[in-house]
């Protein structure tokens, strides 16, 4: 004890410490506390931060756990999203498919279409209407002291008429029909009812057509129709989606269809692709829906997942 004291009292009789020594006290004693630090890291590892190779491999095997676990749930879905949307671009392609069939097919001449199926392949024939009018058949007897240009279907030397009503347009190479029933000698494709327009092209009022026989008859509402030449859809259908829709056209009309795609006309004539991935196509113009002016539609699309589209198109058949 007296030791300590006479410790004590020398350290309290000390000089005094020069200015700033108490800086350098603190920064010894922050020194030695940082020394200690590192060599009780040394020898002591578990002290140290960072991971195992097992916990690596335990977090890794986790994770994988969990990504299967939301596959599972989310992987449904998706692939129902996909297939969706490959469903909808079926139907969109189809059903675009008919609906400009079935313009065509109201647009075109009462009584031109015919289907016919020959090796495989369904075949779709029409005459499309470029213009149509209604043809003088008695003088004026009115103000219209012009209107004297009258059309006699049993006079063969009668090649010219007056239109009633506005102009039509006359595209170049035209040809005139009147009263096409679909049946010789009221046919179109036969040519019995048909002229060559010899009318310049452009809008006219009154029409002249090169001398034939007489008309086979007279058209109960006086109608006339300027048409050119025929199309053709020709529908060839493939297993697992391989087949193909065209559109064919810029061939002459012939009494009878062409059912042929690699002879004439039909070989020669120009071809554009209208649809692709068919599987299966029914064009049906039968009894029953002869009577009743319509032509029934059916495209099937698809390869592994088919879509199948229908129509029934009216045909208005006034002539």
């Amino acid at each position: 004890m007296t030791g300590l004291r006479i410790e004590l009292g020398r350290l309290s009789r000390a000089a005094p410490a020069p200015a700033g020594s108490e800086v350098t006290w603190a920064a010894q004693r922050e020194d030695g506390r940082r020394r200690c630090s590192t060599q009780a890291s040394i020898l002591n590892p578990q002290s140290q931060n960072g991971f195992t190779l097992v916990e690596l491999v335990i977090v890794i095997a986790m994770l994988g756990i969990l990504g299967a676990t939301v596959a599972v749930f989310i992987g449904g879905p998706v692939r129902a999203y996909f297939d969706t949307i490959a469903r909808a671009q079926l139907t969109d392609a189809a059903d675009t498919t008919l609906r400009r069939l079935t313009r065509e097919l109201q647009g075109a001449l009462p009584n031109s279409v015919r289907v016919s199926t020959s090796g495989g392949t369904t075949f779709l024939e029409l005459v499309p209407v470029l213009d149509a009018g209604r043809y003088r058949a008695a003088a004026s007897s009115g103000a219209e002291v012009t209107g004297t240009d009258t059309l006699d279907v049993a006079d063969p030397l009668d090649t010219q008429f007056q239109v009633l009503g506005r102009p039509v347009t006359v595209p170049a190479n035209a040809q005139l029909v009147i009263y096409n029933l679909g049946f010789a000698p009221f046919d179109v494709y036969e040519g019995s009812n048909r002229r060559s327009v010899t009318t310049a092209a452009g809008t006219a009022s009154t029409l002249a057509f090169a001398a034939a026989d007489a008309w086979p008859a007279e058209s109960p509402e006086r109608r006339f129709f300027i048409v050119r030449t025929p199309v053709t859809y020709a529908c060839t259908p493939g297993a697992n989606g391989s087949g193909r829709l065209q559109r064919i056209e810029g061939y002459a009309l012939s009494a009878v269809q062409p059912t042929n795609l690699n002879a004439a006309p039909l070989a020669g004539a120009t071809r554009s692709l209208v649809l692709d991935n068919v599987s299966a196509c029914i064009f049906s113009l039968g009894p029953v829906l002869a009577n009743s002016n319509g032509v029934a539609l059916t495209l099937t699309v698809g390869t592994t997942e088919t879509t199948s589209v229908y129509a029934q198109v009216f045909l208005p058949n006034s002539p």
